[in-house]
């Protein structure tokens, strides 16, 4: 049935031993990962035919003592075990269900993968990926199963084909948005010509904007004024202030 389906890969004789899963740090995506020490009791050898390519042979995501457990290629993936609990403790755990998710949403359904990568890291490409089209419209070769993130930050579609299986989205890393690491004094010293306060922390911005007067301080000359004001309506109360009455001539 496998060489009908032009899978190059042959199960082989059944095994019974208990053997932890190791993950192919290459091939992997984060929750094939997560399986990494799962336990296989039951399972079945796994190798290529004589009549694979390199082309299609597909690659090695997890190993069960020391031969492949879960091979992937072109629109297929293979499984050493049954998913039973007789046969693994895959099943059990907490991971089982995302690793499911993205075994058949990502590696075999139509929704493609997505990848989130710095520039210049270095990643692991879908099985059958032969193109990397840029947010321009260029294309670029894509030749095994790695691949070197463009510089340019962007969203790019990873291709086999006419066929997209995936989006690769390409950031800076984010350490390099922590400005802290800049120092105060960097940003002092893009300002000259007046006062410069540096705050650290969020919370304080409103207070250091809105403590903050544009000039000389007007509190006291306001304080001075009423002050002379209430003095002078003592005055006035008094009357030391009073106009004085108009002499009145009498005939």
């Amino acid at each position: 049935a496998l060489e009908r389906a032009g899978i190059p890969w042959r199960y082989g004789a059944a095994l019974r031993d208990t053997v932890a899963l190791s993950i192919s740090s290459t091939a992997a995506t984060a929750t094939d990962s997560a399986l990494a020490g799962m336990r296989v009791m039951q399972r079945y050898q796994l190798s290529r035919s004589p009549m694979a390519t390199e082309r299609d042979s597909g690659v090695t995501v997890a190993s069960a003592g020391g031969t492949p457990w879960l091979v992937a290629g072109e629109s297929y993936v293979l499984l050493g075990s049954p998913l039973s609990i007789a046969a693994t403790s895959v099943p059990l755990q907490a991971a089982f269900l995302p690793w499911l998710r993205d075994l058949i949403g990502q590696r075999l359904g139509g929704g493609g993968v997505l990848l989130h990568a710095a520039p210049d890291d270095t990643i692991s490409v879908p099985a059958g990926a032969d193109a990397l089209q840029a947010p321009d419209g260029s294309s670029q070769p894509v030749a095994g199963a790695q691949l070197q993130v463009p510089a340019l930050p962007g969203v790019y579609f990873v291709r086999r084909g006419a066929t997209t299986l995936g989006a690769l989205v390409v950031n800076p890393e984010l350490s390099e948005s922590e400005v802290e690491a800049w120092g105060a004094g960097v940003w002092r010293a893009q300002i000259t010509g007046t006062d410069v306060q540096t705050v650290s922390e969020a919370s304080n911005v409103n207070r250091a904007v809105f403590n903050r007067s544009g000039g000389r301080p007007i509190t006291w000359p306001l304080v001075l004024l009423a002050a002379v004001a209430l003095a002078l309506e003592s005055l006035v109360a008094r009357g030391l202030l009073s106009p004085r009455s108009a002499p009145v001539a009498v005939s």
